[in-house]
């Protein structure tokens, strides 16, 4: 006798996602997780730079950013779990978010179909990751309160740099009153006294650092496709008229390789791509195509003082055409806004034959540099 049962697939979990270093937890975080639980079935909670030392940038453990989330969320619903920094890898940070949110689902509903949705704001660079995730939904929210920058960083510099007398009711309007009932008791413990000394001496050591001599950072790119070095013809002293390589300095906010590939680009007008995102796509295939280092550091290699270079080697692809490239002017952010301050005359691809055997032509030690990473080439 045939049976009239029939299987039943469970509907697909609704699954929200919220990604923050909650350094403290603050209202903003606080609209998220509402949207979200609202939203969502279960709502998973990634606590980012979960396990470093305390300091005024992470004065709070895990444990410590658990609790205030809790607090707040008060829900059976929401899973709060730690996510290690992996030193800029963003690839293995990414893989473990999506191992993080997958076990998590397998913990709580088993074996079952479901979309997630990442809830967060696209402020500025730190928020690179809202974009990471192509396979999720996306629910994004303007930056709250409009026209008032509410940040974690800000919280942190009253927290340690005010009176100690008005550090709770200044932030008061910016917490909720779960983070302001936890944070007035940490406020009286030794842990806390620690990070106001902490922040105490690096505001006095910024005033000071000034004393000491100054070292420069520079990134220089050696830039190698069909026997052609990418150079360019310096527009400003020092060193005005002659060949270098695309490069300069590292500014504060960037990394060593976005550095290189700001120069490289800004220096040169390199594209590998066509499109809107043109510009990017050249980033990350200039990236890709990193294939050495070496560092220069010889107290004496530039006029200028002390400028230690971290010289990259990328090999573009020999069986395409050398990509058009020509001189530029200075990004306006560089130059106090101005967009007429030449940067460099002129970006050409010079033969190696040429380069290798011309150090007259060549800025400070850029030919040592090209001969040095040349001579990793393998293939």
């Amino acid at each position: 006798m045939a049976s009239n049962l029939r299987l039943v697939k469970s509907p697909r979990k609704k699954v929200g996602v919220l990604i923050g270093r909650f350094q403290p937890f603050h209202m903003i975080h606080g609209v998220h997780l509402t949207n979200a639980t609202v939203d969502n079935d279960l709502t998973i909670v990634l606590v980012g730079s979960a396990n470093q030392a305390p300091t005024i940038k992470n004065p709070f453990s895990f444990a410590q950013r658990k609790a205030m989330i809790s607090n707040y969320a008060n829900s059976a619903s929401v899973v709060v779990l730690p996510i290690e920094d992996t030193g800029g890898n963003n690839t293995e940070w990414i893989y473990s978010v999506q191992t993080s949110v997958k076990a998590a689902v397998e913990a709580e509903f088993g074996d079952v179909e479901y979309d997630v949705t990442l809830y967060g704001s696209e402020k500025d660079k730190t928020s690179w990751y809202v974009n990471a995730f192509p396979q999720w939904q996306k629910k994004l929210m303007t930056p709250y309160p409009v026209g008032k920058e509410l940040s974690a960083t800000n919280l942190r510099n009253i927290l340690f740099g005010q009176s100690t007398e008005n550090v709770l009711k200044d932030i008061s309007t910016e917490v909720p009153t779960t983070t302001l009932s936890w944070l007035s008791e940490w406020v009286k413990s030794p842990e806390y006294a620690a990070r106001r000394e902490d922040y105490a001496f690096i505001e006095e050591y910024k005033k000071t650092v000034h004393l000491h001599p100054r070292t420069e950072v520079t990134v220089d790119g050696v830039v190698i496709q069909s026997g052609h070095v990418l150079v360019v013809r310096r527009a400003n002293q020092p060193g005005r008229g002659l060949i270098a390589l695309p490069g300069g300095f590292v500014k504060t906010h960037q990394t060593l390789i976005e550095a290189l590939l700001a120069e490289i680009t800004e220096e040169t007008g390199l594209l590998l791509a066509e499109g809107k995102k043109a510009l990017d796509i050249t980033k990350d295939m200039l990236r890709q195509r990193i294939r050495g280092y070496q560092y220069f550091d010889d107290p004496l290699r530039s006029l200028r003082g002390r400028t230690i270079t971290h010289a990259f080697l990328v090999r573009l692809d020999d069986t395409k055409p050398l990509p058009i490239v020509s001189g530029q002017f200075a990004p306006p952010e560089d130059v106090g806004g101005r967009t007429d301050v030449v940067e460099t005359f002129e970006a050409f691809w010079m033969p190696l034959s040429e380069a290798l055997s011309n150090p007259s032509i060549w800025f400070e030690d850029h030919q040592l540099i090209l001969k040095t990473l040349y001579a990793m080439i393998k293939e």
